[in-house]
C-alpha cells in the first residue's frame, strides 16, 4: 500500500468518524487491501448485544451474532484483555483443530464461508470490545507479517475515528432530545451568543419572529421590528456582556395586546477568541401573557371543575378586582358576575376574595398580565 493509498483511506475514515458518510465505503477499502471475503466494524457488549456494520452478509446474520454467537466466540472470549491496538488473527489465539471442533466455527464461521481471520482491538473496557474482523474465504492463504504491520497502521486512526463517531452520536442525541423539549414549550426561547446573535430558537421563537410584529433577525442579530424596542433589546444584551444584572424586559405589542415579557437567563462566559463558531451564552424566554393566562385557566377549570366564564371571572376577582371591574374586563353584567362568583366560591370552598386569591394562586394563574 503506497502513501496516496493510504492518506486516501485515512481520509475515509476521518469522513466516517464525522458521520458525514457512511461506514461501509471504509471497509470495502479494506476489505480490498487485505483481498478480504467480508470485514466488519463491531462493538460486542460484555453483558450482551451490540452493534456491527460489515461488508458482507445481511441484516440477519448480525442479529444471529448478537444474539447468541457473540456469547461463543472464542477468538472475542480469549482475548479479553488485550489492549487496543493489538492484533491477531484466528491462528495465534487458538489451534486451527481446537478451533474447528468448536461450536462457534460450526454453526457461524463455516456456514457463512469464513475462514482465516484477522482481529484488530480498537478498544477494550469494562463494558464492551470494539473491534475490527477481516476474513477470508476457506482455502485462502493466511494474513502475513506485512499485513499484519499495515493492520497495525491503521488501528489507531480507526479507534480515534470510532471514539469521535460514538461521541458524535451521542451529543447528537443529547441535542435532539434537547431541541425536542424545548420546543414542546409554550414559551419562546431564543438562545444568543455574546453579540445577540441567534444560534438557536424553538418552535414558539420560530413563530414569532414569522409573524414579525415584535421581534425579527436583522443580520443574524435578535432585534425587534421598532427601533426603539430595538435598542431596548441592545441594552439589556449590552448590560449582560458587562457582567451586570439584567431585570425583565417588556416589548409593546402594535395590535394593542398585552405586551411580550422577555426573560434573560445567562449561560456563561462568553466563548474565546479561537472558538471556530459562537457559543451559546443567554436563553432568552419569550412570555406571551396571552397564552399563559390561557393555560392558568385551563388549569384552574379541569383542577375545580369550573366553566371557562366562572375561570375567567375567579382569575380576574383574584387579582383584587371587584364586581364592576371583572364585568368590564370580560364584557358581562355585574349581575351574571355576582352568579359565577357564587358558583366559584361554591366549587373551590373559598369564602371571601383572600382565600379565592389563595386557591387561584396556587394553581399557578396568578402573576401573568389580565
Amino acid at each position: 500500500m503506497n502513501a496516496v493509498e493510504f492518506d486516501a483511506l485515512l481520509d475515509e475514515i476521518q469522513t466516517a468518524a464525522l458521520g458525514l458518510s457512511l461506514w461501509n465505503p471504509v471497509l470495502v477499502s479494506i476489505s480490498r487491501l487485505f483481498g478480504a471475503h467480508d470485514v466488519a466494524l463491531h462493538k460486542d457488549l460484555w453483558k450482551g448485544g451490540g452493534w456491527a456494520v460489515r461488508t458482507g452478509g445481511d441484516d440477519r446474520m448480525v442479529s444471529d451474532y448478537f444474539s447468541y454467537y457473540a456469547g461463543i466466540h472464542p477468538l472475542a472470549l480469549r482475548t479479553m484483555s488485550a489492549p487496543a491496538g493489538t492484533v491477531l488473527t484466528d491462528r495465534m489465539i487458538i489451534p486451527r483443530a481446537e478451533f474447528e471442533r468448536t461450536e462457534f466455527y460450526a454453526g457461524w464461521v463455516r456456514p457463512n464461508g469464513f475462514d482465516e481471520q484477522l482481529h484488530v482491538r480498537l478498544d477494550n473496557d469494562a463494558h464492551a470490545m470494539v473491534g475490527l474482523s477481516v476474513t477470508r474465504p476457506r482455502g485462502a492463504r493466511e494474513f502475513d507479517d506485512a499485513e499484519l504491520g499495515l493492520a497495525r497502521r491503521i488501528a489507531p486512526h480507526l479507534r480515534r475515528a470510532v471514539t469521535t463517531y460514538e461521541r458524535f452520536q451521542e451529543l447528537g442525541q443529547t441535542n435532539a432530545h434537547m431541541i425536542n423539549a424545548l420546543d414542546q414549550m409554550r414559551r419562546g426561547v431564543f438562545g444568543l451568543d455574546a453579540d445577540g446573535r441567534v444560534v438557536f430558537a424553538n418552535k414558539v421563537a420560530r413563530a414569532m419572529l414569522a409573524q414579525r410584529n415584535v421581534l425579527r433577525v436583522e443580520n443574524g442579530v435578535l432585534a425587534a421590528v421598532g427601533a426603539n424596542q430595538t435598542r431596548m433589546i441592545e441594552r439589556l444584551l449590552g448590560s449582560i456582556a458587562r457582567g451586570e444584572a439584567a431585570s425583565n424586559l417588556s416589548l409593546e405589542r402594535p395590535d394593542g395586546r398585552p405586551p411580550l415579557q422577555l426573560e434573560p437567563v445567562r449561560l456563561g462566559g462568553a466563548g474565546s477568541i479561537s472558538d471556530l463558531r459562537p457559543s451559546l451564552t443567554l436563553l432568552l424566554l419569550v412570555l406571551d401573557p396571552e397564552v399563559e393566562t390561557g393555560d392558568a385557566l385551563a388549569r384552574l377549570r379541569e383542577r375545580y371543575g369550573l366553566t371557562a366564564t366562572e375561570a375567567a371571572v375567579a382569575f380576574h376577582a383574584a387579582r383584587g378586582k371587584g364586581v364592576a371591574a371583572v364585568a368590564t374586563a370580560l364584557g358581562i353584567g355585574q349581575g351574571t358576575v355576582r352568579s359565577h362568583l357564587k358558583r366559584v366560591f361554591e366549587k373551590t370552598g373559598a369564602h371571601r376574595q383572600a382565600e379565592l386569591a389563595w386557591i387561584v394562586s396556587d394553581t399557578g394563574t396568578i402573576g401573568g398580565t389580565p
